[in-house]
């Protein structure tokens, strides 16, 4: 059993940033909270979600995993308020969505109708940059008049981001001082970069961009990881995405 009441914008911040990546989900209750691990179906992306107990305005549950129709609970979280407090409980294999004067009741899926959670692969990121979301969200829309694909890089005080169209480039380039923080985890200062699909990353900026801060974790080659928070720090987002890498 699982009885939890929280706030629209909250439970709708959360589903949006785990249907960037799938339709279906397993997430684990526990006494802490929620948590959530799952990969696209091409295991080119992955999402780790958390959201704390403490970001609810009440929080019942006996440890239970349940897999849900993330897509279904979109579509239905569309007619409720970013101010509207949700009701959701879970018993057996229903879900039950109160808000307003509406109460959907919606089956939970089989276990066995997803993949299994893919394991984290242990990356050792070279660089950490943290960026606003919403510089985040306009460098990657501004990529996508050029190209498919976007590099990210950095030397250890500068952070850029590039698009090479067959005739056209775009470049976003900040400074140190232009970056809430950039660091090298190798301690080196020559550039580094990578490319990424940005088909990809073009979905995930629409949950990234509403956050204040965004942390980039890269290196040459290597997956890039993408966190940020919501539910003022009672929610955590992560995501992994695979590189293409580049001819030399």
């Amino acid at each position: 059993m699982f009885k939890a009441d929280i706030l629209g914008e909250t439970l709708k911040d959360g589903i949006e940033a785990l249907t960037i990546i799938v339709d279906e989900a397993r997430v684990h209750l526990s006494k802490d909270g929620l948590y959530a691990r799952n990969a696209d179906p091409s295991y080119v992306a992955m999402v780790q979600f958390e959201l704390s107990a403490k970001a609810f305005e009440n929080y019942e549950t006996d440890d239970e995993v349940v897999t849900l129709d993330l897509k279904k609970m979109q579509g239905i979280l569309e007619l409720a308020n970013r101010t509207d407090i949700i009701r959701i409980v879970v018993d057996e294999n229903r879900m039950a969505l109160s808000f307003g004067d509406l109460k959907y009741t919606i089956a939970l899926l089989s276990p066995y109708s997803i993949k299994k959670e893919p394991k984290v692969p242990k990356v050792e990121s070279a660089a950490h940059v943290v960026i606003t979301g919403k510089e985040f969200r306009w460098a990657v829309k501004a990529a996508g008049k050029v190209s498919d694909n976007i590099a990210l890089g950095c030397t250890d005080t500068d952070f850029f981001m590039e698009a090479l169209g067959d005739a056209d480039t775009m470049r976003l380039e900040l400074s140190k001082d232009q970056l809430i923080d950039v660091s090298r985890a190798d301690g080196k200062a020559d550039e580094i970069r990578s490319l990424f699909s940005l088909e990809f990353l073009l979905e995930m900026s629409k949950a990234v961009g509403k956050a204040s801060e965004v942390s980039l974790d890269m290196g040459k080659n290597i997956p890039l990881k993408v966190g940020f928070d919501f539910a003022d720090g009672n929610g955590a987002v992560s995501y992994l995405l695979a590189p293409r890498i580049e001819q030399e």
